[in-house]
């Protein structure tokens, strides 16, 4: 199963997770001083997706309240019908 992480024009996508009890308001200035882009913000799981380098995205995971960053992984498990997925 071939896995690859997602790319796009601005970068790789990252997935960042905010601690529960975190101010996501600040986080969300602070991922975006890193240079990250927000693509999206995932309200109940406090989940922001957003793309940018792997530089940046290190920048991320040292903000206070950041809980993780993660390459947002592309899978292919290739049709229904395959032999092998």
């Amino acid at each position: 199963m071939p896995v690859s992480a997602e790319r796009n024009s601005e970068g790789t996508t990252w997935i960042v997770t905010v601690d529960s009890n975190a101010p996501v308001e600040s986080i969300r200035r602070a991922i975006e001083r890193s240079g990250l882009t927000i693509q999206q913000f995932l309200q109940p799981t406090s989940i922001f997706i957003v793309s940018g380098t792997e530089a940046q995205a290190e920048k991320a995971r040292r903000i206070d309240g950041v809980a993780a960053v993660e390459a947002d992984l592309e899978f292919d498990v290739g049709p229904p019908d395959a032999p092998v997925s």
